[in-house]
């Protein structure tokens, strides 16, 4: 989730669901090969909405918003550990939906 795609339309585009009330509680695992830790990927993707959102995100949004973001490395056994506890936290409902998008190299 460290792409141009989703800088520039996913990411904005969940923040705008959100701010609509149109996204239900969830948790949003940004996940590649990159080495980063939650606050790193929180600053990307503050980055990129400060870039690519349509309006500017008042701060009050942003920490709602941020607080449904977490990263974890896309090596197999991390992710699925990352999925495994975000599922805790919502509960014994939570659905999952994934995106997935590879590099074109």
């Amino acid at each position: 989730m460290t792409g141009d795609l989703a800088r520039r339309k996913l990411i904005p585009g969940l923040l705008h669901l959100d701010q609509a009330g149109l996204m239900p509680d969830c948790r949003i695992i940004g996940t590649a090969l990159d080495e980063l830790d939650d606050g790193a990927f929180r600053g990307h993707v503050r980055t990129a909405l400060a870039e690519f959102a349509r309006v500017p995100v008042e701060e009050a949004a942003w920490r709602a918003f941020s607080d449904r973001l977490a990263y974890v490395c896309s090596r197999a056994d991390r992710l699925a550990n990352g999925v495994a506890i975000a599922e805790q936290a919502l509960g014994s409902d939570a659905r999952r939906l994934h995106y997935l998008a590879v590099p074109p190299a």
